[in-house]
């Protein structure tokens, strides 16, 4: 089980890589796109140990499912993250349409998958109820994942691999600022006024 777990891993980096590099971005992005699968995997690994779920073949086989149906979650943040910042032309910016736009309709995706598989938990059959039981958790895990992991990721991606000229440098700005920081910018009589 765990070797058919690492060659799906392997297998899908190796198709986002190319898949990415094909459309014109870089390999490395289909790296970073599988970050938040394997901590997907980890954390649902690590919830099956602590409620005392035994690993086998049907289990084993849910954790394979985690890649599948987390890594759509993370596809659809990081293609919109890319589209965004050629659009917008800002790392900040185009973080914030992604998170606020796209990670609305992935919440919207995620709870009805997750109430579709929550039924299982109420079958008669155990195995059917671990079935459901563990793969909800593995929704809302790669959910989270995409959407709280990944954007930090993507950006360290957009400093240090991605392409260039879309992170403010201290030559830019003066100073590195991040999307929060509050600037004084000219008002329109000559004064100061804060955004």
């Amino acid at each position: 089980v765990i070797q058919s777990l690492l060659i799906t891993l392997v297998a899908v980096f190796a198709f986002l890589a190319v898949a990415y590099r094909v459309t014109g971005d870089t390999a490395s992005l289909g790296g970073v796109t599988l970050l938040p699968v394997l901590f997907s995997v980890t954390w649902i690994l690590g919830t099956m140990y602590l409620i005392g779920m035994p690993f086998n073949a049907l289990t084993g086989t849910i954790a394979a499912l985690t890649i599948g149906l987390g890594i759509a979650y993370s596809i659809h943040i990081s293609s919109r993250y890319t589209l965004e910042l050629e659009r917008q032309g800002d790392v900040w910016a185009a973080m914030d349409t992604t998170v606020t736009g796209t990670g609305g309709a992935l919440l919207g995706s995620a709870a009805t998958t997750v109430g579709g598989f929550g039924t299982l938990a109420l079958a008669i059959l155990p195995v059917l109820q671990q079935f459901g039981i563990i793969t909800g958790l593995t929704i809302i895990y790669a959910f989270l994942a995409s959407v709280l992991v990944l954007p930090s990721m993507l950006v360290v991606w957009t400093r240090y691999l991605g392409p260039s000229g879309y992170f403010p440098t201290a030559e830019d700005e003066g100073e590195v600022s991040g999307p929060d920081d509050a600037a004084e910018t000219p008002a329109p009589d000559g004064g100061a006024r804060n955004e």
